[in-house]
């Protein structure tokens, strides 16, 4: 995702905050790359890491909040 916002040559008007196996999600802003130590999680939990994430950047005082959720890969265990 990164990648291709980065590539579309398209000025950013908005943060585009992109999480995934990594810990420290990255933030893409005006053609710039960066890691967002401050939403740094090790909880596996998509459910979980999400909810704390859009609450740290609520909490910065984003007025507008959009998830996009994309799971390429989905498993679950069943007891």
């Amino acid at each position: 995702m990164v990648e291709k916002a980065l590539s579309s040559g398209q000025p950013a008007t908005h943060k585009l905050i992109v999480s995934g196996r990594e810990p420290t999600p990255v933030e893409l802003f005006s053609g710039h790359l960066s890691n967002r130590d401050d939403l740094r999680t090790t909880d596996e939990e998509a459910a979980v890491t999400m909810v704390y994430q859009v609450l740290s950047i609520a909490q910065s005082g984003a007025q507008t909040i959009k998830v996009i959720s994309a799971f390429l890969q989905r498993t679950e265990t069943v007891l």
